[in-house]
């Protein structure tokens, strides 16, 4: 079976890109009073008219069940119950295995902070008043921020054009891909973040 895959090139390039892949699913309703949580107001009316940038402070809040997840060091196969043995996926995301995959009900889902989690999560389970399915991160468990990203990151990178049409090749780099991007962003060594546009044949 021949199987066609997408070279993406990127001039002048770092090669550390993070690609744009599924947005997640909808989450179950908070148990908020009156609706959804963001319906509570973050910001607050000044005298002239004004509005002043006010949410409201992270508080880390677990229910009776918690469950651990550490995408870049978590086993699926793991208990999943505290943070020496977390998971690496969380039970919605089709990828996971294992206790993971196997777990549902009501639970806190605590990812660790610092590490981008990254893959697709689809809720099909949903809390009770008073008694909701917490994603959410615990400040004493890493450093940073904890992300849920439906992206891909492009590895195996290697320098130079090897089309004759393509002008300075020597600033190009290029990596092959089962899939192709619409979005496309470089991650500098500082954590800057970078929107890069894509190529498009025959303009290259």
């Amino acid at each position: 079976m021949f199987e066609r895959r997408r070279r993406l090139r990127i001039r002048a390039g770092i090669p550390a890109l993070c690609f744009s892949a599924v947005a997640l699913a909808a989450l179950p309703r908070t148990g908020v009073a009156g609706g959804w949580s963001w319906q509570t107001p973050q910001a607050k009316v000044l005298d002239r008219g004004d509005l002043e940038w006010s949410p409201k402070p992270f508080v880390f809040e677990t229910g009776a069940s918690v469950r651990y997840i550490d995408y870049e060091r978590g086993s699926d196969d793991n208990e999943g119950t505290s943070k020496d043995r977390p998971w690496k996926h969380h039970p919605w995301d089709p990828e996971a295995t294992g206790k993971a995959a196997a777990c549902s009900g009501i639970h806190t889902y605590v990812f660790k902070r610092g590490v981008v989690y990254r893959g697709r999560l689809f809720a099909r389970e949903s809390g009770r008043p008073g008694d909701p399915i917490r994603l959410t991160s615990d400040p004493s468990w890493g450093r940073g921020e904890a992300v849920i990203c439906g992206s891909e990151r492009a590895t195996n990178w290697h320098r130079g054009a090897d089309r004759t049409d393509i002008p300075e090749p020597h600033k190009v780099w290029w990596t092959d891909l089962d899939f192709a991007p619409r979005l496309v962003w470089m991650i500098h060594r500082d954590g800057k973040i970078t929107r890069l546009p894509l190529a498009r044949t025959p303009n290259w």
